[in-house]
């Protein structure tokens, strides 16, 4: 679970700010990561590697360390081996996003 008040602070943004930057992530997180799957599909390595690209970038943005840095790995393997192995890397950047989208649901809850 992610600490959306420890984010906020790092941030210097207030809770529910932080709140809305994160359903934008989880937004286009979930946008990037089909293009991802479909670039994997038809072995485009520049698109998938350019998808693990956006899903590092915006999570580093938010000091998303897991997500960023597993995005991060995955772009670097694309880039220097192909696309052999982004399956489970896709994979498990849906499973950090899901945990993610699960802190903001119990953080929308508690807010209550």
């Amino acid at each position: 679970m992610i600490d959306i008040g420890s984010m906020a602070a790092n941030l210097d943004l207030p809770t529910d700010k932080v709140m809305e930057l994160i359903t934008l992530f989880l937004d286009s997180t979930a946008l990037d990561l089909g293009r991802a799957e479909s670039a994997l599909v038809v072995g485009d390595c520049a698109a998938l590697a350019a998808a693990f690209h956006e899903v590092r970038g915006a999570a580093l943005n938010l000091g998303l360390t897991e997500l960023s840095r597993t995005a991060g790995d995955a772009e670097a393997a694309v880039r220097s081996g192909g696309a052999a192995g982004a399956g489970p890397e896709i994979n498990r950047l849906r499973a950090l996003t899901e945990a993610l989208a699960e802190s903001l649901r119990a953080g929308t809850e508690r807010g209550r």
